[in-house]
């Protein structure tokens, strides 16, 4: 039986986990950089993302980073099933 706070901190951690593989500092402000996914790769002019997060706080960075990759996980999503309609 998982109650709710359990579930809350487990989806916590996984999301700082993914998040802090996404972070980099430079000079002291924090960086988020992700790799483009090869199948999406064509949309893009590099093979990363890089963005600055302006921000020398690391909770800070981490709950951007978060938002981030989510964001980028549903619009690469987006562009898979826009490539697969059209190959349909």
């Amino acid at each position: 039986m998982v109650f709710h706070g359990q579930f809350t901190g487990e989806v916590h951690f996984i999301l700082t986990y993914i998040s802090s593989d996404y972070l980099i500092t430079r000079n002291g402000i924090y960086y988020f950089q992700r790799r483009v996914p090869m199948d999406v790769r064509s949309h893009y002019k590099s093979y990363s993302i890089p963005f600055s997060l302006k921000t020398r706080t690391r909770k800070i960075a981490l709950r951007a980073a978060s938002v981030l990759s989510f964001q980028l996980d549903e619009y690469w999503m987006t562009l898979r099933v826009n490539q697969l309609a059209s190959i349909h």
